[in-house]
């Protein structure tokens, strides 16, 4: 998860992810037949998930191979 926590750090503004704190880990990593990680990741606000805000980073080793998903971009409501 760190991994793909490290890549929405450089490249999440592409995705309309601020940094790693506008999402957290929905499960655990899962790995396929083939040897390649894929991380689920959930958009939040805060603690509180957006509603189908996710991303899945492809990683195969230390490498990102793909990422798909859908985000809320821009600015998000303040929860408190």
């Amino acid at each position: 998860a760190e991994r793909a926590l490290a890549f929405v750090d450089l490249y999440g503004s592409a995705f309309g992810l601020s940094t790693r704190a506008s999402v957290r880990a929905a499960r655990a990593p899962e790995r396929d037949a083939l040897g390649m990680d894929h991380v689920r990741l959930q958009q939040v606000v805060g603690d509180i998930p957006v509603t189908a805000g996710e991303i899945v980073v492809h990683l195969r080793g230390d490498r990102v191979v793909g990422v798909n998903g859908r985000t809320l971009p821009g600015p998000m409501p303040d929860p408190s």
